[in-house]
């Protein structure tokens, strides 16, 4: 008899490799389950409502403002509006009458001053103080004249040492710069240090002109703009450019110091870049990527299928739909990456991928995000996301909930791979021995089969029982039955026979408990032998 161990779960979703050549603590097929650091496998938390009414428009990007009193509001950008949410999920003011996201949301601070500024690239910047959207929109400051407009970049953020508003992402619009001067799809403007609504656009009376054009002509227009650590990152289609710095010219105007990174890799969607503790996430039509300033280091190889469209037949759900790539969202929370996506031929995003940059594994979730952003509502950071189909509404993971919305049962699955256990004979899974809690199906498929034989396993679950009869009343011959009606108890060792020369192993959620984890497997293996022992 051999024995076989089954120790760790959390090598995460291997797409890449073949299904027969994957490690053991790999899955070639998961959906909404996360793993421990132990390396349990595990059903995620579920979802709950933020906002508990419908808003007027479905929401299309997140972003958040906080001051150091203590007030934080979501900030969501829902079509033509822009919403001011409370951490109570209410609307605390609406911003009307705009052209239509998706949003970016820069946080501007100074010792007397706390906004969140948020862009689409149609209308003039908009602000918001805390406690109402000014004006609708910022005014400006623009070559010494005051009440201009500010600019209409898609795309804005902070530099992180000189505290200039960066604007830029003018598509085809040609005088969406300050003051409704001359812009490109090339273009970025840099505001006054320390004054984010202070612009400088012809270099008159000394004072310069603040802006720049990143590789004009070629035929790709400015998608994004992020800060991280001291640098600004902004992204073209096939590639990005690291702003370093800020030097004096001999005229006294500022020089804004960049390289540009040519790797062919650029963004593939305007709200597809996050930023993190450890560098800048980004999604490119190729996958994702990470990039510290230099050039990018691919990290979704193991799921790339997701993005070549060819996923073996064992993965349930669908590659990416590359038709509305423009929907994809990334966030980071938590030491996690966020990529959220259509799959298939939705139109709205429907599964998110989730990648820990710890531990560097990959995994799967439902939830139907149309944005996402880590924000603090009470004691501690929690993902929150827009819903891109059902509710109008704005929805947080929250991990005292064992379903979504209350009552609906999360579907979670992990399938291993295929594995021989070390000998290429016929044998037969003489026992298995499961260490976790709650219920679950634990299914056994043989040579390559999808078809497989199922066990429902309880562990550690009284509560599945009937609430009426007591043990004392058993015991003392009352009735025959075990605590509840029904007279009967979980199953806790089952016979059945599975024989073959390969195997794979797949874990679902049951509707008896709505969640479970396994924690580690043990096989006993015999070659001849016709039966198996489940606990």
């Amino acid at each position: 008899m051999a024995i076989s161990l089954f120790t760790s779960f959390s090598g995460g979703l291997n797409l890449r490799d073949k299904a027969d050549v994957v490690d053991n603590s790999e899955a070639i097929d998961l959906l909404n389950v996360t793993f421990t650091e132990r390396g349990a496998v595990k059903q995620r938390d579920g979802y709950t409502d933020l906002t508990a009414s419908d808003l007027t428009n479905r929401v299309d990007s997140l972003g958040t403002f906080a001051t150091t009193s203590g007030t934080r509001h979501l900030i969501a950008g829902c079509g033509t509006r822009l919403e001011a949410i409370t951490t109570s999920g209410t609307v605390a003011a609406s911003q009307t009458g705009l052209a239509g996201g998706p949003y970016t949301f820069a946080r501007f601070a100074a010792p007397t001053t706390e906004l969140t500024y948020c862009a689409n690239g149609t209308d003039t910047i908009q602000k918001w103080n805390g406690a109402a959207w000014t004006s609708g929109a910022a005014t400006a400051t623009v070559n010494g004249v005051a009440a201009g407009a500010m600019p209409k970049g898609a795309a804005i953020c902070v530099t992180p040492n000189t505290n200039r508003l960066v604007a830029t992402a003018y598509g085809t619009g040609t005088t969406s710069g300050p003051g409704g001067t001359t812009s490109n799809p090339s273009r970025v403007h840099f505001s006054n240090v320390g004054a984010p609504e202070t612009w400088e656009t012809d270099g008159s009376s000394g004072r310069g002109a603040n802006f720049i054009d990143l590789t004009p002509g070629d035929g790709e227009q400015i998608m994004a703009c992020v800060a991280w650590r001291e640098l600004v990152f902004v992204f073209k289609e096939s590639k990005y450019f690291v702003f370093y710095g800020e030097s004096t010219q001999s005229n006294g105007t500022p020089l804004f110091n960049y390289r540009a990174v040519s790797s062919g890799v650029g963004l593939a969607g305007k709200l597809a870049v996050t930023v993190s503790r450890d560098g800048v996430y980004f999604m490119s039509r190729q996958g994702v990527y990470l990039t510290t300033g230099g050039d990018p280091i691919l990290i979704s190889d193991k799921v790339k299928p997701v993005w070549d469209q060819n996923p073996e037949v064992y993965f349930q759900s669908s590659p990416l739909n590359l038709a509305q790539i423009a929907l994809c969202r990334l966030a980071w929370h938590n030491e996690q990456v966020f990529v959220s996506y259509p799959s298939g031929v939705a139109t709205a995003n429907d599964r998110t991928l989730v990648y820990d940059t710890a531990h560097k594994w990959w995994t799967l979730w439902d939830i139907p995000a149309s944005a996402l952003v880590s924000f603090q509502r009470a004691d501690q950071p929690e993902l929150h996301f827009g819903y891109s189909s059902g509710n109008k509404r704005i929805g947080r993971i929250n991990s005292s909930a064992t379903n979504d919305l209350g009552s609906t049962a999360i579907t979670s699955r992990w399938q291993s791979g295929w594995g021989d256990y070390g000998t290429p004979l016929l044998k037969t899974i003489r026992e298995t021995k499961v260490w976790g809690t709650g219920a679950f199906t634990i299914y056994f498929s043989t040579d390559y089969n999808r078809a497989s034989v199922s066990t429902a396993v309880v562990l550690g679950q009284a509560a599945i029982w009937p609430t009426s009869g007591t043990w004392a009343a058993w015991l003392s011959g009352l009735n025959n039955l075990w605590p509840g009606t029904s007279g009967q108890v979980t199953q806790a060792l089952v016979r059945d026979a599975v024989r073959g020369t390969v195997f794979s192993t797949k874990f679902t959620n049951s509707a008896t408990t709505p969640s479970w984890s396994v924690h580690r497997v043990a096989r006993h293996l015999r070659e001849g032998n016709t039966g198996f022992a489940q606990r």
